[in-house]
């Protein structure tokens, strides 16, 4: 619980291109990880989720399959907060697997 994660795309892997994807939870990273599986499966959720929003857009005919690690555990929110940003803004990448809310 109380984690920074990242999720890697392996189809742009196998590619060669880099998508990763950073995030933040106060939940375990398997419930989040289930999470992702869920929205991605589920069409009322696939354009609130980055996951299902990059399988859509850039592998239409494939399954999903993503790794994801734990970058580090956290024992406050603020902090965890704070090293999601710095871990987004200093990611080395092809491709940034982001979410934003639309107003």
């Amino acid at each position: 619980e109380n984690i920074v994660y990242k999720a890697q795309c392996m189809a742009c892997s196998q590619m060669n291109k880099k998508a990763l994807y950073i995030g933040e939870t106060s939940r375990s990273a398997y419930v989040r990880g289930k999470q992702h599986a869920i929205a991605i499966n589920d069409p009322t959720r696939q354009q609130q989720n980055a996951y299902a929003r990059h399988i859509i857009e850039q592998h239409p005919q494939q399954d999903p399959n993503f790794t994801m690690e734990i970058v580090n555990i956290f024992k406050y929110p603020l902090e965890r907060q704070i090293a999601e940003d710095v871990q987004i803004a200093t990611m080395k990448c092809d491709i940034i697997l982001l979410f934003f809310n639309e107003l």
